[in-house]
């Protein structure tokens, strides 16, 4: 009599811990077919934080500017040239990181020397350097217009 009673407890608690797994692993399914789901799908991604998230990234909005910063020379025969970090020997990144730290008018004055001390035609050499930011500004639905804004200018003295 006692055996059956011990029997029937392990049995009833034996049926409890199975429902908890099944319950668990069923909800944990659903979990990870919802995520791939919305993420394949991009359903509900306003609300929806776990799939989609642009983790080194900024919200924009409508209205907003979307640009990169770019070196413009103008050459001594009038010619404009996209002037590229690589030109200096660094990376983008590093070029605008120091704009940030010594400022436009301590560098730029440095960047138009050597720039043109690597030149040999005289008429290749820049006579102005500017920074603009380029690129558009964000409409609704691929309706974007350009954007462009000058920065800074600086021009050698003749």
């Amino acid at each position: 009599m006692q055996s059956d009673t011990v029997d029937l407890q392990m049995s009833e608690r034996g049926g409890q811990e199975m429902f908890q797994k099944v319950s668990i692993s069923l909800l944990a399914l659903i979990w990870i077919g919802w995520q791939l789901y919305s993420g394949l799908t991009r359903y509900n991604d306003d609300q929806w934080p776990f799939t989609g998230y642009p983790m080194y990234s900024w919200v924009r909005h409508v209205g907003d500017p979307v640009y990169m910063t770019k070196l413009i020379g103008h050459t001594m025969s009038g010619r404009s040239v996209t002037v590229t970090p690589e030109d200096f020997n660094v990376t983008y990144w590093g070029l605008f990181h120091q704009f940030e730290v010594r400022g436009y008018e301590e560098l730029v004055p440095q960047l138009l020397l050597l720039y043109n001390q690597t030149r040999a035609d005289p008429q290749e050499r820049l006579r102005r350097l500017d920074i603009v930011q380029e690129g558009a500004v964000l409409g609704i639905k691929d309706h974007s217009k350009p954007y462009k804004k000058l920065l800074f200018t600086y021009e050698v003295n003749q």
